[in-house]
């Protein structure tokens, strides 16, 4: 099981105030593969800029496989 270290730090999706859907920059992180059926894993995490997409965008793109209220959409 991997945890958290005690130094990473953390941010909210949205902070006291801020609307929660709303369209926002954000980022991803991730050892995936490279590319679709590459066989290709960095060695070192990845991370990349995405669009967090609002709830209803989501619904409207994905129906009902997106779950509005748990479930962020990016991209």
């Amino acid at each position: 099981m991997l945890s958290r270290p005690s130094a990473m730090p953390v941010a909210a999706y949205a902070g006291a105030g801020q609307d929660g859907d709303i369209e926002r920059p954000g980022a991803i992180a991730g050892w995936g593969e490279r590319g679709e059926g590459t066989n290709d894993y960095p060695t070192r995490l990845q991370q990349a800029g995405v669009t967090i997409f609002t709830g209803a965008g989501c619904r409207a793109m994905l129906g009902t496989a997106f779950h509005l209220g748990t479930t962020l959409c990016a991209g």
